[in-house]
């Protein structure tokens, strides 16, 4: 089995490299502070893609697969405004993006999994590192 957190990107090259980093390390931080599996055992992996291009190559598209259990979500970003943002506004913007994920997910009426409890973590675990801030 995949790490159960996975945050990739896939991004134009005027993205900042350090917007990248910090893209890929919100797999490790997530790992680090939550567990799918205390939410039920609906879901064990979540795939994340931050899409950051200027134009739409690839579309912003999110599903849940029952059998493997697992969320694929590619969401696009503002890519301006993520391109531009200093780095705490972009952590916000990132943030924003995944919990606006994890709105768009209730639509899939993913079985034995606390989505609400899931993103009341998340919000907190956001808080907690200083991510949520008004842009």
């Amino acid at each position: 089995m995949n790490q159960p957190f996975s945050v990739t990107a896939r991004a134009w090259q005027e993205v900042p490299l350090e917007k990248g980093v910090l893209i890929h390390s919100l797999s490790d931080l997530l790992h680090a502070q939550l567990t799918l599996s205390d939410y039920g055992t609906g879901v064990v992996e979540f795939n994340f893609t931050a899409i950051l291009e200027p134009v739409e190559f690839f579309p912003t598209k999110y599903q849940y697969t029952k059998h493997t259990r697992r969320i694929d979500a590619e969401m696009r970003m503002d890519y301006d405004q993520a391109v531009h943002a200093n780095l705490d506004t972009f952590k916000a913007l990132l943030a924003q993006l995944y919990l606006h994920t994890v709105d768009l997910l209730e639509k899939e009426n993913i079985p034995d999994f606390d989505l609400p409890r899931f993103k009341a973590d998340l919000e907190d675990f956001f808080a907690h590192q200083g991510w949520l801030v008004s842009v």
